[in-house]
């Protein structure tokens, strides 16, 4: 065999080689995707299974929560059926007599208490005490939004105090040089400062009053404090 042979089987042995070599690699590239495929397929299912479980478990949660709201609803009917179908003579029957006497006596009594008051009060001049309307207010924090000073003048003295929102009551007056949680606390300590008993419970409303911003005057605090203010200051 001359050498011309001999080199064109060397380049056949190493073509073959060549292609042996490609041929293992894709099998190798085609086992590894059929791999990747295999665990993608696998994790798929295994999360398909965990919805699955999840919604089971919203249907069967969705089924208890109707079924109590069905019960709390079929009780709510209950109770107004009930209302609708009250019998009065009934409710009455179960009055004891004893409570009844009792009542309308009590009402008797304060009824000629009161009465016999108001004689005596005319008769002697004596002014009759009107009972005291109570005026709900917002609390001042919520109609304070900005400084406001506050006065009042007790036993011919004045006091004075201020606030920045509302919430705290600082005092100006070197005698009740404190702060306070409310109006009400730093006025009694402002009379306790010229009594030394306070028999006599005075009104904020009535002997504060407050440097109105705006108008740029003091007016007495009862005037713009009503219930129906939602800004003070």
């Amino acid at each position: 065999m001359d050498d011309t042979n001999k080199d064109e089987d060397i380049m056949l042995d190493n073509a073959e080689q060549q292609i042996q070599n490609e041929i293992k690699l894709l099998q190798e590239q085609l086992a590894f995707s059929r791999e990747i495929k295999r665990k993608k397929e696998l994790f798929k299912e295994t999360q398909n299974k965990k919805i699955e479980a999840l919604k089971l478990e919203i249907k069967a949660k969705t089924l208890q929560y109707n079924l109590e709201i069905a019960n709390i609803t079929s009780q709510i009917e209950e109770l107004e059926q009930q209302i609708k179908n009250t019998d009065i003579s009934k409710i009455m029957d179960e009055i004891d007599d004893s409570t009844i006497a009792n009542v309308v006596a009590n009402a008797v009594t304060n009824a000629v208490t009161n009465e016999i008051a108001n004689e005596v009060a005319i008769a002697n001049n004596i002014p009759i005490k009107k009972p005291r309307s109570i005026i709900k207010r917002k609390p001042l924090h919520e109609v304070i939004k900005q400084p406001t000073q506050f006065k009042a003048i007790i036993k011919g003295t004045e006091f004075r105090c201020y606030t920045e929102d509302g919430h705290k009551i600082i005092s100006l007056s070197s005698n009740v040089n404190k702060t306070y949680s409310s109006l009400n606390d730093w006025l009694e300590q402002a009379i306790l400062t010229m009594f030394v008993n306070n028999t006599t419970k005075k009104s904020v409303y009535e002997v504060v009053s407050y440097y109105n911003n705006t108008k740029k005057e003091w007016r007495q605090l009862k005037t713009d404090y009503t219930s129906d203010t939602l800004v003070l200051n």
